[in-house]
């Protein structure tokens, strides 16, 4: 997360996270990118899953709710509504 101080907020048309897989690791990645994107720009990130990865479920539903996307077949998760606006 470290990179995460090299920008501003609101600087970034895209953030992808991949990170850890326990729901503590990606809540923190999450709250810490997320500033970083530009109003109604992607926020993205990977290991969507509830059997293998229940952390980041956890984490990802905690942030944006029931309304996230998802694809079942990549594990990604994605805006909206995580569209920073």
């Amino acid at each position: 997360m470290k990179a995460a101080l090299c920008f501003e907020d609101g600087e970034l048309n895209f953030v992808f996270i991949d990170g850890e897989y326990s729901y503590e690791a990606d809540k923190a990645d999450i709250e810490t990118w997320w500033p970083k994107v530009r109003s109604g720009e992607l926020f993205i990130g990977h290991d969507y899953n509830r059997q293998l990865f229940p952390g980041v479920c956890w984490a990802v539903c905690e942030f944006g709710g029931e309304g996230y996307r998802n694809s079942s077949v990549s594990g990604a998760w994605w805006n909206p509504p995580f569209a920073n606006g």
